[in-house]
């Protein structure tokens, strides 16, 4: 994600991995709840390593292994290695805010649209996917403007996509950062970035 009215969905990476892998699956559920498409590939044994990817075995390689669509391949990555290379900021670009949000969930973010569609500079930190809990529901039905229900990806992502529209700078995969209020403003301190 960019901070710009880019979607996400718009990149989609490969995933390959062994079935039943606990990192392959947090890799999965993140992608998932970020709204990023994706095409999962079990790598079972040799030969759907040989056909897949070109090695002769699998123990040639650190798996899960992520490869993105201009070719770029990262080996056994963390999260942050992976939002990091889909452009996604993980440090906050200004030193001074009018507003700091932390959690992007449906609160979140509707407070983040309110605040910078009325000229805040404000910046949503959020520690894991946006769209917190509610990101990862089937189908949520009880939120407005949706009768029929909407998945909970899918209006974590047009809730950010509002956001971002705005102006809003959205910092992901960051517990919290250390700053100070001063002057009737949020300054970030140095040692964030």
């Amino acid at each position: 994600m960019t901070n710009d009215t880019t979607a996400q969905s718009a990149v989609k990476v490969r995933l390959y991995g062994l079935p039943n892998s606990a990192e392959a699956y947090e890799i999965r559920d993140f992608l998932n709840r970020s709204v990023v498409e994706f095409d999962w590939i079990e790598l079972t044994n040799d030969q759907d390593c040989n056909r897949e990817l070109g090695f002769s075995a699998l123990s040639d390689l650190r798996l899960p292994m992520v490869e993105f669509p201009d070719g770029t391949q990262l080996f056994s990555p963390s999260i942050r290695e992976i939002a990091q290379r889909l452009g996604w900021v993980t440090q906050p670009k200004f030193r001074e805010y009018d507003l700091s949000i932390y959690g992007a969930g449906p609160a979140g973010l509707s407070a983040a649209v309110y605040a910078a569609s009325e000229g805040l500079r404000t910046v949503l930190i959020e520690r894991h996917a946006v769209g917190g809990q509610a990101g990862t529901s089937s189908l949520i039905e009880n939120y407005m403007g949706f009768p029929k229900g909407i998945r909970g990806a899918d209006l974590a992502e047009r809730a950010r996509q509002q956001a971002v529209k705005f102006g809003i700078e959205l910092v992901l995969l960051r517990e919290g950062i250390k700053a100070e209020f001063k002057d009737n403003r949020i300054k970030y301190l140095e040692e964030n970035r």
